[in-house]
């Protein structure tokens, strides 16, 4: 959880753009939720799994609200999804 705010921080002025698979920090972790606010940078979230399928306490996450865009479900194309809508804004 540190290493993710330290390095969501440190490159705070050198990306134009995030994304973020917390893994099982996204449904609990309200410290990077707050890190990801605190920079400003459009963020998307992505998860492999569809979290709605899974345990009634992962349909919890977060990290959603701050974020631009939640994809979820989609396997590794969730990541070029995420790609795609931060190139469009």
């Amino acid at each position: 959880e540190g290493v993710i705010i330290d390095t969501l921080h440190k490159h705070r002025n050198l990306v134009d753009a995030i994304i973020i698979n917390a893994g099982a920090l996204s449904h609990y972790s309200y410290a990077i939720r707050d890190a990801i606010k605190a920079i400003y940078i459009p963020t998307v979230e992505v998860h492999l799994s569809n979290v709605n399928e899974r345990e009634p306490f992962r349909t919890k996450l977060v990290l959603s609200d701050v974020c631009l865009e939640t994809i979820y479900g989609k396997g590794q194309q969730g990541y070029l999804d995420a790609i795609n809508k931060l190139k469009d804004i």
